[in-house]
């Protein structure tokens, strides 16, 4: 099937015009190897819908591959949301493998070295996986680079050490050539031989490989800090990669080939500055001549053999023809501020207190800036914001359950800032290109294909262990050559993603089971579940294996 290369086609609108796109690229697209002249030649494999934690993860890994990938954003801006700012370990990992680590530096990231689960005045410990200390696999050592001066500016000069690990990995996670180079991270880009066959990919069980963690502990460490300042530090990293190009605009509606039904490209609109035009420029000034800028839309289609939906939580896409998602079930609202200048139970734990009403999340998300996060689980309606009543749930249902130390953060907390929502809803995963009348020609992932409770945090987790093996069923092979006509056979292309589909399942169905059993458990209200709750929480107490178990399958 040969696919067109552009058309300046799209509906009727005000103020539409096609016109020169420099004036429309995001400014850090000039970091890419396109120039502004040549886009309207521009000729990607993959389009990338939305650039949040799924979509910048699986455009970078698939530019790293040679891949030409054109990634798409409503917004480049930063944004401000109260949740994904905790990484598991393994979310850590999934980095390093697709060449991302640096991402996390710079940030002012907060180490998490495991949780502390607290019930009334009783609190217990529950520490990520210790790991065994290798340097050049034959002894223990740990090297102090919080000194080193090429790391004085970002998140290591906290003082924190750096430790190479070695272990038997449950998640296969971690660099491939087992090499250190002098910031302790792998040399190259964390991919797997380019002439590896996914069909030849060693399944997790059976990887024997090299961890990177900066630990102080020698514990598999996650990783938490503002989600804005993540995703700014992901951008950049696309900005900068070979074979991508970042443009913000904002995808309308996805392009159906009439003969066929796949999706072929994508409708795109771009906020553009164009110069006012003057009636008479003999009599306008210098001050004149800089000429004032009407904001309009441009609307294009753009055209690619795939598409790679990840417009996240409120993703538009669920209900294309072909693609039989169940409805998302809404379980309840995060509520969200920020605790400034007080101490954790256990610093560089993430806390779980216990509460009749729900559980109450809270963690480091700025190490210098000592901010934690404080997240307040409220199920069925949300009582008012506009009115206090809020505020006042809070104060009355969860804060007389919070340890002691807290209190008076929290009150003046509650106080002094806007209390921030977010819905928590879960989406289980359906089965894509499971069938001829499935939908062809676009793949969503991320939050906008599967969703679980973020109480346990593995949600970004489960996105960049996807982009992980996605990249590596989509990366150049015998199978699936390089160009777009590679990209054609969408029987090919079927029969990879539902690979990935099952293939993923290691990783991806622990975590979902896990978020709704947990939540489950600690969400709910009636006796009966105390009564459980009561149980799990001595389960805990008992130590070893009782913690090791639960948090190995949390930290993977």
């Amino acid at each position: 099937m040969t696919i067109p290369l552009d058309s300046h086609a799209g509906p009727s609108r005000p103020k539409t015009t096609v016109q020169d796109v420099s004036s429309f690229l995001h400014p850090s697209f000039y970091h890419t190897d396109v120039r502004p002249s040549q886009l309207p030649s521009l000729q990607p494999e993959i389009i990338v819908v939305g650039a949040g934690i799924a979509g910048t993860a699986i455009a970078y890994g698939l530019a790293s591959t040679g891949r030409s990938i054109l990634l798409l954003e409503r917004d480049l801006s930063e944004p401000d949301r109260i949740v994904g700012e905790l990484l598991q370990p393994g979310g850590v990992a999934a980095l390093h493998r697709l060449g991302l680590q640096g991402c996390l530096e710079g940030i002012d990231a907060t180490p998490v070295e495991g949780y502390c689960v607290v019930l009334g005045e009783r609190r217990v410990k529950i520490p990520y996986p210790m790991l065994e200390k290798y340097v050049n696999g034959t002894s223990s050592q740990t090297v102090d680079i919080s000194h080193s001066p090429s790391h004085q500016n970002d998140t290591k000069s906290n003082g924190l050490h750096q430790v190479v690990e070695k272990e038997k990995l449950s998640n296969g996670h971690a660099n491939d050539n087992g090499h250190v180079n002098g910031n302790g991270h792998s040399n190259g880009n964390g991919h797997p031989d380019r002439n590896e066959h996914p069909n030849d990919l060693k399944t997790s069980d059976e990887q024997s490989q090299t961890w990177y963690v900066e630990s102080f502990s020698g514990h598999k460490e996650g990783r938490s800090f503002h989600h804005g300042r993540l995703i700014t530090s992901l951008r950049q990293a696309c900005y900068s990669a070979p074979n991508l190009t970042v443009i913000e605009a904002t995808v309308r509606d996805l392009i159906t080939c009439e003969h066929t039904s796949r999706i072929i490209g994508v409708t795109a609109a771009f906020k553009s500055t164009e110069p006012a035009l003057f009636t008479d420029l003999t009599q306008s000034t210098d001050m004149d001549k800089e000429k004032e800028s009407a904001t309009t839309t441009v609307v294009r289609n753009i055209y690619a053999p795939l598409t790679i939906i990840a417009d996240g939580l409120f993703s538009k896409f669920r209900n294309l023809p072909g693609l039989k998602l169940p409805t998302p079930i809404f379980r309840s609202h995060f509520v969200g501020v920020i605790l400034k200048d007080v101490s954790l139970p256990i610093d560089k734990y993430g806390t779980v207190c216990l509460t009749p009403s729900g559980p109450v999340l809270l963690y480091q998300i700025g190490w210098k800036a000592r901010e934690i996060r404080m997240l307040v689980d409220v199920a069925g309606k949300l009582p008012s914001v506009a009115d206090g009543s809020l505020k006042q749930h809070i104060i009355d249902n969860y804060l007389p359950h919070l340890p002691l130390e807290l209190h008076s953060a929290v009150q003046d907390a509650l106080d002094t800032q806007r209390l921030r929502t977010m819905p928590n809803s879960f989406l289980p995963p359906a089965q894509q290109a499971s069938s001829p009348s499935s939908l062809q020609g676009a793949i969503l992932i991320g939050d906008a294909w599967n969703m679980r409770h973020p109480l346990t945090g593995g949600g970004m987790t489960v996105a960049f262990a996807d982009a992980v093996l996605l990249t590596e069923y989509l990366r150049p092979c015998p199978g699936l050559p390089e160009g777009r006509e590679g990209l054609e056979d969408w029987a090919v292309i079927g029969e990879r993603v539902r690979k990935w589909f099952w293939r993923r399942k290691h990783l991806a169905a622990v975590v979902n089971i896990l978020s709704v059993a947990l939540y489950d458990l600690f969400g709910g209200a009636n006796e009966d579940l105390a009564i459980l709750r009561e149980g799990c929480f001595k389960y805990f107490e008992l130590g070893g294996e009782c913690v090791a178990g639960p948090v190995g399958l949390l930290s993977a």
